[in-house]
């Protein structure tokens, strides 16, 4: 999932489970679920992104599709040599 995405399901979350300090907006109130991922008692916005990026890791561009697509041309580009040839 896009790290946009799971920012987006956490809003969610805390909006549905009521998390926000009714003070300030911008302060987050963990419960036992965001206490593990968060390893703390509250947090504000801007510190979520920056707690949240140790569970984020980049996807890595997959080599197998690349050289995938690379076959596939390659194996038309033969099959049209071989039917010219004919």
């Amino acid at each position: 999932m896009p790290r946009t995405e799971i920012v987006k399901q956490l809003w969610a979350y805390l909006r549905k489970n009521n998390l926000q300090d009714p003070n300030n907006k911008r302060k987050i109130i963990c419960n036992d679920e965001f206490c593990v991922v968060f390893e703390t008692d509250s947090t504000d916005i801007f510190m979520m992104n920056k707690l949240l990026a140790k569970h984020i890791t980049p996807l890595e561009p997959s080599k197998e599709l690349g050289s995938a697509k690379k076959k596939v041309k390659a194996t038309e580009a033969s099959s049209t040599t071989e039917a010219e040839a004919k």
